[in-house]
């Protein structure tokens, strides 16, 4: 069958071949080569005209010569690619020989026969080709270049859709399709999103759909929107549609006009500050990625700094995302990693592999991809390294410069810090690094976060460039200008005097003071300063008795609420509701943040208007909060896990709040986030004491311990896991066996984690099979699946225990049971386990047997097996290759595992790939080539602590010193993997690595007995079987040297390094 090719440049450049993403296209040459190629598809083109097209500062000839050399790049990445392009020595022509799509070819087409239907007066079919048109616009025309010949064709582009999107909106208003034209309106102001008439229209048709909260948030967004881009409020008729809008989506009594919010308050005294901040934009742009630290305390303007180059860089097209951390305990991990995701709709084109990990956070990804399959659980350390690349991808492609702005540093949670660090690294090393600065504010007045954030920024000090910049508060001149500005009028200079004398500078307290007209009130709100509590009191009594209670009841849920939730907990009308955020948004109490989202316009406000509430008020009000979360969220728990269980906490409700702890230490590890599952957990652990002691107190004992031992274990803190399983297994009642035996399984884990004495570690399994008892065929499944479990790891132990004839005869016992009662994955470990015995049996010597079980476990594997759990069994077939001298084929399978174990991120499979790869390639005397990866081994193995592979690493360089003659460096790299080895905790059977070198070096300097010492190791039981033109003369010139016959000892030392070097095995 021939191959369908399927090309996507809008939104980003993507290629997929019978329906599956092609990897190796992320170069921005090699998607300019390919646009310009698919873009100018109707003629032929000169390579020199496509030469200069791509590199018009080149010479004629480098640019020709970069030309071949992209060609060939393009051909390795896109296999067909001559099958769409005929090439000669002077031009290239779009000529497909295959089925082939293009979806900048089918947008035209559909704006075409759209044009054509309308004319002939065919109005459905014309908006059924719009509607065609606009879902194939995805963004942007290859979003991630800048070429001076795309620079057009994306701008006709991009207008063709906005026209087409306008026109689709009035046809579907026509046809009386409301809901249609409200999603082509929205996809308008996606594309320009300063748009006035489009707002109107907007606004309009939410009204007329009955949505009196879209319409409302339509008008808060174009208000928003303009004063953010332009510095200006909304026209008249903007303001007229509004107060239309209201009138007929509300039966409400008329009420005043929502005039436009009071403008953004002007940036003054900060021009040294704000050139420092463009310098540092200025150096990223060099190639060089930023962090700026921007400190003060509250209110001094951190925030305001931050935006003002934020508006800076976005008129100049740089792609900016903005998100904030909030002082809150519920606050889930990687909350402003999701904000930014989010804040690029639709999200860039990317592989299915990227996709599946973006799911964790951005479970929308299914709307548009139900076929995706979902993501694998994260259990392994080298999981969070392909989620950390996932997350990359997804902010970084279509990119070239990025800010990212990130508010409130100190309440961030480790999981973002670490996310960070891992993309400055990832740029600093990448080939196309996308420009990236991170500004972020932080207070210097909350102490507590001290340490770890210094830490944090002390280690990316050795990555990039971090600048601090300290605020302080404004000098008299700068807070009569600014108290000018905000009143729009030159005061007085006794009132100047007043606000500079009560706000001592600060910014906040000045553009309060003056939002409040220069009132005081006494309200006593003991968590905030004086000075504070009596500018923000007087800011809350400006609103009318409902929205203050509006507002209080948004205090409970956060800083940040979603009008969803609001209404949910809110008791009153949804049209006082609505007049109450119109009211506070006005007041620039609360500001809009995006289509259902608002936030209080500064967090000191919310703590005002929570510091208000009685206890007895704050309980009912949380226990209403925890009941709109769930049910707004119930298609999506585990997003909002950790709030439901804060707020039933706070509302004095202990059984739901320990169960949705629980949920939110699950779902936190479902994204890596062990941290929060630990602090969630530890919470729930907090509450225990609150539930009367009986059967209850003792499930929820049982199950918050064995989670928590969970995390703790993936957090390596050993001792405590021990405890907490050891916890849960004493509230567990003795009936319940299989409880009881998996907790004991599991501290058996932990103790050959923790490097325990392995009678230890086997006394655990011991008694978790005691517990289970004997097999019984009327066994129910879990029971089946535990003891299956606890033989697995028995077997696991027998091996790295040494115990090869024990580890056997324990898999004869238990595989015809383990074939007929394990599931899917544990028959496919029996397997595995089977050929390793057999290998290990052997000593590694060649056996077929061993390779037919590691078919079969990879056979056994389940259908939905996620390619990490393929990509390991595909190791253990390279591996059994190996040792059967099938080297190409063992060099090819452990290739494909390389390449497996980099796209998924796992680095100790990683390591063991490289490592034997290295020998593949010595086995076949490819010097050079054992070089290479013998350096990758020794790096991989280091990072990871693998003092095994690291050891191998090191035998191989030896042996190449050796046979380049550098018999000192060969004896010093040899030495050095012995004591590799010794610091390895199991027995290394593959010594012989540095061993051989060792041999030859001692034998040509005479060196006899050093080289018997050598042989005897070789010959050791727990070494690598020898072949027997090895072997026999060894074993000879070991019983020569006893006799003693030196002479004859060493002639047959000689024979056997011979007969090895001759095999491949030296």
């Amino acid at each position: 069958m021939e191959d369908t090719v399927e090309i996507h440049l809008l939104g980003g450049c993507a290629v997929a071949i019978q329906g599956q993403l092609l990897v190796g296209l992320e170069s921005p040459r090699l998607q300019a080569l390919l646009g310009y190629l698919a873009l100018h598809r109707d003629a032929p083109l000169s390579r020199a005209q496509i030469a200069f097209q791509l590199w018009p500062d080149s010479s004629d000839v480098q640019a020709l010569a970069n030309l071949r050399g992209l060609l060939r790049r393009l051909r390795r990445a896109l296999p067909p690619l001559d099958q769409l392009v005929r090439s000669d020595r002077q031009s290239l022509t779009w000529d497909a020989q295959i089925p082939w799509s293009l979806d900048v070819a089918a947008f035209q087409v559909a704006l075409a026969s759209a044009h054509d239907a309308e004319q002939a007066g065919d109005l459905p079919t014309a908006r059924a080709q719009l509607q065609t048109a606009c879902r194939l616009y995805q963004g942007d025309l290859l979003p991630g270049l800048y070429d001076e010949w795309l620079l057009t064709h994306r701008e006709q582009f991009r207008n063709a859709c906005l026209e087409a999107s306008e026109r689709l909106a009035v046809l579907a208003e026509q046809q009386g399709d409301t809901a249609a034209a409200i999603a082509a309106t929205r996809q308008v102001l996606q594309l320009d999103v300063l748009h006035e008439p489009a707002h109107r229209t907007l606004i309009r048709l939410l009204a007329y759909s009955g949505d009196r909260a879209g319409a409302l948030r339509a008008y808060h967004t174009c208000a928003t929107t303009l004063e953010r881009e332009l510095g200006i409020g909304p026209s008249v008729a903007t303001i007229a549609a509004y107060e239309q809008a209201q009138r007929i989506a509300s039966a409400v009594a008329p009420r005043e006009a929502p005039a436009p919010p009071t403008a953004i308050a002007p940036l003054v005294g900060r021009a040294t500050e704000l050139a420092t901040l463009q310098a540092a934009w200025q150096q990223t742009r060099a190639g060089l990625p930023g962090l700026v630290l921007i400190a003060g305390e509250t209110g001094i303007g951190k925030t305001r700094l931050a935006e003002e180059l934020a508006a800076w860089l976005g008129r100049q097209g740089v792609r900016v995302a903005t998100a904030a951390c909030y002082a809150t305990t519920e606050q889930l991990a990687y909350a402003p990693l999701v904000t930014w995701l989010r804040e690029q709709r639709p999200l860039p084109t990317l592989a299915d592999a990227w996709l599946r990990e973006l799911s964790r956070l951005l479970p929308e990804v299914f709307t548009t991809r139900p076929d995706l399959p979902p993501p694998e659980p994260l259990n392994e350390p080298w999981q969070r390294t392909r989620f950390f690349q996932a997350l990359a991808h997804g902010m970084l492609t279509g990119h070239q410069t990025l800010l990212l702005v990130l508010d409130d540093l100190q309440w961030c949670d480790p999981d973002t810090l670490d996310w960070l660090q891992f993309l400055f690294a990832l740029q600093r090393d990448a080939a196309h690094a996308v420009r990236i600065l991170v500004v972020a504010t932080v207070r210097s007045e909350d102490h507590a976060l001290d340490a770890r954030l210094r830490a944090w920024q002390s280690h990316l000090s050795r990555q990039v460039q971090v600048t601090w910049i300290e605020l302080s508060p404004l000098n008299r001149g700068a807070t009569d200008e600014l108290a000018g500005q905000l009143t729009g009028q030159v005061l007085a200079p006794a009132q100047q005097a007043q606000i500079y004398r009560a706000t001592e500078g600060n910014p906040l307290f000045v553009v309060e003071l003056v939002r409040a007209g220069l009132a005081a009130g006494e309200p006593a709100f003991p968590t905030l300063p004086p000075r504070l509590r009596q500018v923000l009191g007087a800011r809350l009594d400006q609103l009318s008795p409902e929205a203050r209670a509006m507002i209080e009841l948004a205090a409970v849920i956060g800083q940040a609420f979603t009008y969803r939730v609001l209404a949910h907990a809110h008791t009153g009308a949804e049209a006082r509701l609505v007049a109450c955020i119109d009211e506070a948004w006005r007041r620039r109490i609360i500001r809009e943040q995006d289509v259902d989202s608002y936030d209080f316009s500064h967090a000191r406000l919310r703590d005002a208007a929570y510091a208000q509430l009685s206890r007895t008020r704050r309980r009912q009000l949380h226990g209403r909060v925890a009941v709109a979360l769930e049910a707004v969220y119930a298609h999506a728990p585990d997003r909002v896990a950790g709030q439901v269980a804060e707020h039933y906490a706070l509302a004095g409700q202990t059984p739901p709040a320990l169960s949705a702890y629980r949920q939110a230490a699950q779902a936190a590890r479902r994204i890596f986030a062990q941290t929060e599952a630990h602090a969630a957990l530890e919470r729930a652990v907090a509450l225990l004491d609150d539930v009367p002691p009986g059967g209850e107190r003792n499930q929820q004992t049982t199950q918050i311990y064995e989670d928590l031992g969970d995390v703790q274990h993936w957090q390596a803190a050993y001792a405590a896991a021990q405890q907490s399983y050891r916890t849960a297994l004493a509230a567990t009642p003795s009936a319940q066996v299989i409880a009881q035996a998996r907790l004991h399984r599991k501290i058996g884990t932990v103790l050959y984690a923790a490097n325990a004495a392995y009678e230890q570690i086997d006394g655990s399994y011991q008694t978790a099979e005691a517990l289970l008892g004997a097999p019984a065929d009327h066994a129910s499944a879990d029971w089946w699946a535990e003891w299956c479990q606890v033989q697995l790891d028995q077997i696991s132990l027998l091996y790295w225990w040494n115990r090869t004839a024990q580890m056997t005869t324990q898999l004869a016992r238990v595989q015809p049971l383990i074939e007929h009662h394990g599931t899917q994955l544990q028959r496919a470990a029996l397997f595995a386990q089977l050929g390793t015995a057999i290998s290990r049996h052997l000593r590694y010597a060649p056996s077929e047997e061993a390779v037919r079980y590691t078919h079969a476990a990879m056979a056994a594997l389940p259908p939905d097996s996620g390619l990490e759990q393929r990509t390991a069994y595909q190791f253990r077939l390279g591996f059994k290759l190996l040792w059967n001298h099938a080297l190409a084929e063992a060099e090819q399978t452990l290739l494909e595992a390389l390449e497996q174990a980099e796209q998924t991120g796992d680095l100790s499979l990683r390591t063991r790939c490289l490592a034997y790869l290295t020998i593949c390639f010595r086995r076949q005397g490819r010097p050079a080539t054992v070089e290479e990866y013998a350096r990758r081994t020794l790096q991989a193995a280091t990072q990871q602590t693998m003092h095994d592979y690291r050891g191998a690493a090191l035998a191989n360089l030896a042996w190449l010193a050796w046979q380049r003659d550098k018999l000192a460096e060969a004896q010093r790299l040899a030495q050095q993997a012995q004591q590799a080895w010794a610091t390895h905790m199991g027995h290394y059977p593959l010594c012989w690595q540095a061993l051989w070198p060792l041999i030859g070096i001692a034998l040509a300097q005479g060196r006899d007995a050093e080289a018997i010492d050598a042989a005897r190791h070789l010959l050791a039981p727990g070494q690598q079987a020898l072949a027997p033109e090895i072997e026999v003369p060894l074993v000879a010139a070991l019983e020569a040297w006893a006799v003693p016959r030196p002479v004859e000892a060493r002639e047959l030392l000689e024979c056997a390094l011979a007969s090895a070097l001759a095999l491949g095995h030296a």
